[in-house]
């Protein structure tokens, strides 16, 4: 209220004059300068908030940013974190790959291999079949019976105890091959003892040099008469050693490789003076001579026909070492005893009943027999036919004067021998 009473100095005109202010124009100046102020005053805090807004409004810009930052920073780790997954999977990935791809290579040499394994076999099987088809053609070719029949007829002069008849064609007793057994093979060890499980460890010792890697077994048969016996048949008689020394190497407790094979040729219209004495027992030194006479190395001699007879002539066989000794005499078809020939053919041995020379019994073979031990010459038990002094004979199956295994005991060869072994059985 002081500031409106204070009077406005007067004001002196360009005359001299002095003009005093009025009293109304003063209080109209002091209203519109209160005004003024007012309106600065407002001025002022407008200014002021809006400021403070900007202030504010960077303020919170700059806390968006520093959450953005952190955002940013986070999905950035999250992107690294990814990222180094990915690169330890594509690592992963490029490791199994190069695995593949070594398998790829494994399989693919193998396969190779295989292939060349499969081509020799096949060069191997086509030669087998070539070689099949010349013996083939060798058998088709072979002299038939006229033909035979007429160089008997020029041999008029000679007796013979049993008719002869045309050469037969090579039967499996001339072929090449080594005999395995498993007879004493244990029940534990029956399922090594298979056929083809024997095969297989043959052909895997046999495989173990260079030379051999692709060699085969030519075939493997079980001895019809004996299902505990298996037949390597070989290709030739080198083969055959190699063959029985892969065999002695399986590890197979009980199974045993049977001696060297023999070769059985039988000979017609021989001289029985040459071979046998009056008892009819074979000459000592007969095999070894005939064997420098012939070129043949014989392992032994057995004669076929009776001993008893009065006849000069008979047949007998002969066991040669190699089977290539056999087939020349069965394809020249004589054999020289002391300057003169006599006839050969292939042996084929009569199957008779099979019979026991432990219990003399019919129907199993001694090897597997459990029962007393009986003499076949005087049916006495407790010891052999070798040692027997009896002088009576006794027969085990009939009661007859005559050996167990005689040929004139009617219940071997008459049918007597079946009923036998009902009766044992």
């Amino acid at each position: 209220m002081a500031d409106a009473m204070v009077e406005e100095p007067a004001t002196t005109t360009r005359a001299g004059r002095v003009i005093t202010p009025s009293t109304a124009s003063g209080s109209d100046n002091i209203s519109a300068v209160r005004t003024s102020k007012k309106s600065m005053t407002q001025v002022e805090l407008t200014a002021v908030k809006k400021a403070a807004g900007l202030i504010e409004e960077k303020q919170s810009g700059k806390d968006g940013n520093r959450d953005m930052l952190k955002k940013i920073g986070q999905y950035l780790e999250s992107t690294y974190q990814e990222v180094k997954g990915l690169k330890e999977v594509l690592i992963k990935q490029e490791k199994m790959i190069k695995e593949q791809s070594e398998m790829i290579r494994e399989q693919s040499s193998t396969s190779q291999a295989l292939q060349t394994q499969v081509e020799a076999i096949q060069s191997q099987s086509m030669e087998e079949c070539k070689q099949l088809w010349e013996r083939l053609n060798t058998i088709a070719s072979t002299p038939a019976k006229a033909n035979y029949a007429a160089v008997v007829d020029r041999q008029s002069g000679h007796q013979q105890d049993t008719p002869l008849v045309p050469l037969a064609p090579p039967t499996l007793a001339n072929t090449l091959f080594c005999t395995i057994d498993t007879s004493r093979v244990e029940e534990g060890d029956e399922a090594k003892a298979q056929i083809a499980s024997i095969r297989q460890q043959i052909e895997k010792k046999m495989q173990g040099s260079e030379e051999t890697k692709n060699w085969r077994c030519a075939a493997m048969i079980k001895d019809p008469k004996n299902a505990d016996r298996v037949k390597v048949v070989c290709r030739h008689e080198d083969e055959i050693q190699r063959v029985k020394e892969a065999a002695q190497k399986i590890d197979i407790p009980g199974m045993r490789v049977l001696r060297d094979q023999l070769y059985p040729v039988k000979i017609d219209n021989t001289n029985r003076t040459a071979v046998i004495d009056a008892d009819g027992n074979i000459l000592s030194g007969a095999a070894e001579a005939l064997g420098k006479e012939n070129n043949v190395s014989i392992a032994k001699i057995s004669w076929l026909s009776k001993k008893d007879s009065n006849k000069a002539y008979g047949s007998m066989v002969v066991y040669t070492t190699k089977g290539s000794d056999a087939t020349r005499l069965l394809r020249d078809q004589y054999f020289d005893i002391a300057g003169e020939s006599a006839y050969t053919r292939p042996f084929e041995p009569r199957i008779g009943p099979t019979q026991c020379y432990n219990c003399q019994k019919m129907g199993h073979k001694a090897f597997s027999c459990k029962k007393k031990q009986t003499c076949a010459k005087c049916a006495a038990e407790g010891h052999y036919y070798s040692t027997c002094q009896a002088v009576v004979l006794k027969c085990v199956l009939c009661g007859g004067p005559h050996e167990s295994f005689s040929g004139n005991c009617h219940r071997i060869w008459s049918g007597g021998g079946i009923r036998a072994i009902c009766a044992d059985n």
